[in-house]
């Protein structure tokens, strides 16, 4: 006759692989223990593995450096005023010699967020020497934003500050 009360020792248990109810009447077995600790093992090693690699590509250059591109920029009428302006822009190498053959864009924006930007591509009108009409559509405080890829591939962005364009 089989004793009801019976209840093997925990090391008993294990060994014949019963599960054993914990104080909190949970019921558990040494076998899911070790399969939770695996895949616990496997997601931390995941969740790492991302964060390493997300800051990886965060210190990641953008490329090759254009810092010894010299750019000036000049906006005709001077001071700007609102409506069409021509916008001059000169690239040059670090020894002062112009850059040719230049595929560049202009941006304009006003300083305060909310207003739609500009667009613009320059026309090469001379070696190293850009222009294109630009549209300051409204009066206050703007900045045009210098996008160049240089005949080498580098790219090149710059900003420039256009303050006060008068109304009509």
């Amino acid at each position: 006759m089989k004793n009801k009360n019976f209840r093997p020792a925990k090391s008993e248990a294990k060994a014949v692989g019963l599960k054993e109810r914990s104080p909190h009447g949970l019921v558990f077995s040494s076998e899911s223990f070790a399969l939770s600790a695996r895949r616990l093992q496997s997601r931390a090693a995941f969740i790492l593995l991302a964060i390493l690699l997300l800051i990886l590509a965060g210190c990641r250059r953008a490329g090759p450096d254009s810092s010894d591109v010299g750019v000036e920029v000049t906006v005709n009428p001077n001071p700007p005023a609102v409506g069409q302006a021509t916008v001059t822009l000169t690239l040059s190498d670090a020894e002062g010699q112009p850059v040719s053959g230049a595929q560049v864009e202009l941006e304009g924006n006003m300083v305060h967020a909310g207003m739609a930007p500009t667009f613009s591509k320059p026309a090469e009108v001379a070696p190293g020497r850009y222009e294109a009409p630009l549209e300051f559509n409204m009066a206050g405080d703007w900045f045009i934003l210098v996008k160049a890829t240089l005949p080498d591939g580098r790219r090149l962005e710059r900003q420039v500050d256009v303050p006060g364009v008068k109304g009509e």
